[in-house]
């Protein structure tokens, strides 16, 4: 089940890791700031395929013959890679230092230069645990809502939860400030209003929801964007709204992941909690049972909240003709209702 937190105390794990090997630059206990670099790695600045045959005018046969530099050999600026000799003869250098790559299909590919990757802390918190030559991973305590979309990008800033009239015109000063603050609104507007809001330069911007249309113009918006309950026209729920009125006018770091895997971290907004404690290496599980706040999926339901009081043991089979397992909800209007357990978010409290 899909388990998204909302939390106004919440002990979290970002785990950061390179792509390869590479060298840890943290250690167990140390503090680290927003940012601050976890692990690097040096890697080509970029690759230069050589088609050998077909520049020196070779037969695919004459490869060994000319070529002066085999893979994985170490070249320098100017160096010799392959030679043709004879009346004229034809020479490949070296323009960058660098490596050979391969030697293969009558083509020379070199990575040359060279330029370091890094990876860094979207979050302040202590180092819990290191990952010997790829990371680290890092802990912190605070307020916690974590969403369903985000558009990819990182920004910290004071959280302001923000109320537009889009019937009043702009020129009239009707619209708050928004410059430099993560700002949350409840619906996300039209485009043309979307468009007046990102003008105001704010750091970025969290909405209930976005009809789907949007989606090409929020993906492509230069500061990050979430959207806590997905696409349609979702409201704001009461467990939500408790967490927004927390981090409002507090300084956040709104990390507005994209999620290509069930196993990748939601999209999240987070207000960390000044503590020297050094919090343990694994955050306490997270499963349904009777009494947990839920928030439910699927119409007519969609983005509302209530709370589980029965978990029949046995599956059952809905009227989508799935054999599920059922939850027994009660929701906040005192309406009980049969729901399979994919249909329901686990808010943690």
């Amino acid at each position: 089940m899909e388990v998204v937190r909302i939390s106004k105390d919440q002990t979290v794990l970002r785990r950061y890791v390179l792509p390869c090997k590479g060298k840890v630059l943290v250690q167990i206990g140390q503090s680290v700031a927003s940012g601050e670099p976890i692990a690097e790695v040096d890697l080509p600045g970029r690759f230069q395929v050589f088609d050998v045959v077909n520049s020196l005018h070779v037969k695919p046969g004459q490869m060994e013959k000319i070529m002066k530099r085999l893979a994985g050999e170490e070249v320098k600026v100017g160096d010799v890679i392959a030679q043709k000799n004879g009346l004229f003869s034809r020479i490949f250098r070296a323009y960058e230092d660098g490596k050979v790559l391969s030697v293969r299909e009558g083509k020379v590919t070199l990575a040359l230069g060279e330029r370091k990757a890094q990876v860094s802390t979207a979050i302040p918190g202590t180092i819990v645990e290191v990952i010997p030559d790829r990371g680290a991973v890092v802990s912190a305590q605070g307020a916690l809502i974590q969403g369903a979309w985000g558009n990819g990008l990182s920004a910290a800033g004071p959280f302001q939860v923000t109320e537009i009239d889009y019937t009043k015109p702009d020129r009239n000063g009707n619209w708050p400030d928004m410059h430099g603050k993560i700002c949350f609104l409840e619906t996300c507007p039209r485009l043309e209003n979307l468009r007046r809001i990102v003008n105001r330069k704010p750091a970025g911007l969290v909405f209930c929801s976005a009809m789907p249309g949007l989606v090409p113009e929020l993906r492509g918006l230069p500061i990050p964007v979430i959207l806590l309950s997905g696409f349609g026209d979702i409201r704001i729920d009461p467990i939500t709204s408790e967490v927004l009125e927390v981090l409002d006018g507090q300084v956040v770091y709104c990390n507005a992941l994209q999620r290509e895997s069930e196993t990748d971290s939601f999209p999240e907004v987070f207000l960390p909690k000044e503590s020297e404690q050094v919090h343990g290496l694994f955050e306490s599980p997270e499963t349904l049972s009777i009494g947990s706040k839920v928030r439910l999926l699927g119409m007519p339901y969609t983005g509302s909240v209530g709370e589980v009081v029965e978990i029949p043991a046995a599956a059952e089979k809905f009227a989508s003709g799935l054999v599920l397992q059922p939850v027994v909800v009660k929701r906040a209007d005192e309406q009980v209702i049969r729901v399979p357990r994919e249909n329901l978010e686990l808010l943690v409290q």
